[in-house]
C-alpha cells in the first residue's frame, strides 16, 4: 500500500511539471514587465512644467488686477472725504468688480489646467508608448497612487528611466 501512496504522489508530481511546462509554453514564457508611477512622470515632465510655468505667468495678472482692486477698496474705506451712501456706492462697486475678476481668474485657472492636461497627457502617453517598445516590454503598468498595484518589487519600477526618456523626447534628443 505504501508502494501505491509513493506512486501515486510521483506520477502526481510528474504530471504536474509536464502541466506546468506546457503551461508556461503556451502562455509565450515568461512576459517582460514593468511599471512606472505616472504621479511621478507627470509632475518631472518638462512639457508639464513648462506649461505650469505659462498659467502661473497668465494668472499673475489677472491676481495683479485683483490686488489693485483690493488697495483701491481699501483706500475708499481711508478716504474720510467719501461719506455716507456716496462711500456704500463706492465700495460695493469694487466688491463686485473684486468678486467678478475673482470668478473670471478661477475659470481661466480651469480652463488652462483641463486645456494644459490634455496637452500633457497626449504627448506623454505617446512618449511612454514608444518607451516601452524600447524597452522591449510586454506589459507595463501605471502606478498612480490609488491602487492599481499595491506592491510590486523596485526591479520592475522603470520610473526614472521613463521620465529620462520622456524629458529627452521632449528636448529632441531621443
Amino acid at each position: 500500500m505504501d508502494k501505491k501512496i509513493i506512486l501515486t504522489i510521483g506520477i502526481s508530481i510528474i504530471l504536474s511539471v509536464i502541466l506546468s511546462f506546457f503551461l508556461f509554453n503556451s502562455m509565450g514564457g515568461m512576459k517582460k514587465q514593468a511599471y512606472v508611477d505616472m504621479i511621478t512622470v507627470f509632475n518631472e515632465f518638462e512639457l508639464k512644467i513648462k506649461l505650469q510655468k505659462k498659467m502661473e505667468d497668465i494668472l499673475k495678472e489677472k491676481r495683479l488686477v485683483i490686488d489693485n482692486l483690493k488697495l483701491e477698496l481699501q483706500a475708499v474705506y481711508n478716504d474720510s472725504e467719501i461719506i455716507g451712501n456716496e462711500r456704500f456706492v463706492k465700495v460695493r462697486e469694487i466688491q463686485n468688480e473684486i468678486e467678478l475678476k475673482s470668478y473670471e481668474a478661477s475659470q481661466e485657472e480651469q480652463k488652462l489646467t483641463d486645456q494644459f492636461d490634455t496637452q500633457i497627457w497626449k504627448q506623454l502617453n505617446q512618449y511612454i508608448k514608444e518607451f516601452g517598445k524600447n524597452q522591449e516590454l510586454d506589459f507595463m503598468y501605471g502606478a498612480n497612487g490609488q491602487g492599481t498595484i499595491l506592491f510590486a518589487k523596485e526591479k520592475y519600477d522603470l520610473t526614472k528611466e521613463c521620465i529620462s526618456y520622456v524629458n529627452n523626447k521632449y528636448q529632441g534628443i531621443e
